[in-house]
């Protein structure tokens, strides 16, 4: 949910802006261009798939490797009376990661091909890393991509036990067999192990427009598999996942602040049921399966990020960032409110997106993560981070993407067993 950060600009009045929902192309025509995107959830597995590291302990940086697992998320509720919960399981080995990473200082501009200022890792404080990069390889080896990204750890304490949360967004930069050609984006939410390998769940969302990863015919079946229960690897968590999108009947607004300054912009959004599957199993190769359902929550966001101010178009080597927050709120199938959360995109990264099928239509595909800051109702005490993999359009804006929720859950409250 990010564009390209921008200085602040005045404007005389607020009569004197743009609409930002209306443009040169129709809403719908556009929501369907960025919708021709694929969504593939691994689980990152570290070392032979055990747990047992594969290499000497890594406090430092350096290669981290690992096994891709199918990954199954299924969401329950909301509702008033049990609130909004999710069963995670792991299913069979579908690839594998190779990841060569870095602690940096706080100021460090990481960069692809930069040589990163390598600081040691401290568990007790939060620090950000680079993913000099990251390469996933699926299936037999045919279908596979390499990527740059940063991220940050954090320390966090479940039941008296210290561990260390580890969240990403990464770039893609280069890809074979049906990667070749394509642009995405993913995140990561999961944890550095006593042994300083990673694990956890990914979403990448690719850039699809020929659907050359969307199976036309049923995937192969869900296999439980690498023990079965993801929190062997990460511990006292629970994922959830949903579609993120704008829908048509609501405005985008400018967010204006004292004296008329552009402090961002104010974006309605909505949260779906999503249920993702990937396969990279038989002569098809790697295949995504989505099924998309109704609404579960509306999200008020505020993006500090100005469209009247585009500034230089971001790249791969020189992606933009902003910040913002949001508040979610969800709500059972009748519309009673569940409970809701704050959020803020403590860091997010933007690339401008090219549509050969709406030329000059300002858009750019995203990835960003940040924490839950306030909650009440079933939400309440709740800890966690939101991520988001999406793409979005400026006049008219149109959003897709999609999202992922990590909590901190030591007590089960969100766990549907």
């Amino acid at each position: 949910m990010t564009t390209p950060a921008t200085s602040s600009v005045v404007t005389p009045a607020a009569a004197s802006l743009p609409d930002l929902n209306v443009g040169t192309y129709n809403f719908e025509n556009v929501q369907k261009i960025l919708n021709h995107v694929a969504f593939i959830n691994p689980f990152l597995v570290p070392g032979d798939g055990s747990g047992r590291a594969s290499r000497p302990v890594k406090f430092s940086g350096g290669i981290v490797e690992g096994g891709l697992h199918r990954f199954r998320v299924d969401v329950y509720g909301p509702s008033v009376e049990s609130g909004i919960q999710a069963a995670n399981m792991l299913g069979q080995r579908a690839g594998k990661f190779h990841w060569n990473w870095s602690p940096i200082p706080e100021g460090f501009v990481a960069q692809p091909g930069k040589s990163p200022v390598q600081i040691a890792l401290n568990p007790a404080i939060s620090q950000r890393f680079v993913l000099q990069e990251a390469s996933f390889t699926f299936g037999s080896g045919e279908d596979s991509f390499s990527s740059f990204g940063t991220g940050r750890t954090f320390p966090i304490v479940q039941n008296g036990q210290w561990r260390l949360r580890a969240l990403a967004v990464g770039n893609m930069v280069s890809g074979s067999g049906k990667f070749n050609g394509l642009e995405g984006t993913f995140v990561f939410a999961g944890n550095v192990t006593e042994s300083g390998e990673f694990a956890g769940s990914m979403v990448l969302r690719v850039v699809d427009p020929d659907d050359r990863l969307r199976a036309k015919e049923p995937i192969a079946p869900f296999v439980p598999g690498g023990g079965g229960d993801p929190r062997l690897f990460v511990p006292e968590t629970t994922y959830m996942m949903f579609r993120a999108q704008k829908r048509q009947d609501r405005k985008v607004t400018f967010n204006i602040g004292p004296g008329g300054t552009i402090r961002g912009i104010n974006v309605p959004v909505e949260i779906r049921r999503i249920k993702v599957d990937f396969s990279a199993e038989g002569s098809g190769g790697l295949q995504n399966q989505v099924e998309f359902g109704g609404a579960v929550a509306s999200v008020n966001s505020m993006n500090g990020v100005n469209p009247l101010a585009p500034g230089p178009p971001p790249t791969p080597s020189a992606p933009a960032s902003s910040q913002g927050v949001a508040t979610y709120s969800f709500h059972d199938n009748a519309g009673s409110d569940v409970g809701r959360f704050d959020s803020s995109f403590l860091e997010s990264r933007t690339f401008g997106l090219p549509l050969a099928a709406a030329p000059g239509l300002p858009a750019s595909r995203f990835g960003f993560f940040g924490p839950l800051l306030t909650d009440e109702g079933y939400f309440s005490r709740a800890k966690g981070m939101m991520l988001g993999s999406g793409a979005a359009s400026i006049m008219p804006y149109v959003l897709s993407g999609m999202q992922m929720l990590c909590l901190e859950d030591p007590e089960g409250k969100f766990s549907h067993n």
